[in-house]
């Protein structure tokens, strides 16, 4: 199971590549963009239930 602290470290990258993707022009049709945002949702949900768990435990 993944560690808040994983989940945070990559988030930040995940942050870091779309600020990179967004200066740059890169990705024209947005497809790695729209990846990259459905991969942050889904560790942003991760890290909630996570610290939702570690609340209760």
């Amino acid at each position: 199971m993944e560690t808040v602290i994983h989940v945070d470290e990559r988030l930040r990258r995940l942050r870091e590549e779309l600020t990179r993707l967004v200066r740059e022009g890169e990705d024209e049709e947005g497809i790695r963009l729209r990846s990259l945002l459905a991969e942050m949702e889904r560790l942003e949900a991760l890290r909630r239930e996570l610290r939702a768990w570690r609340m209760v435990a």
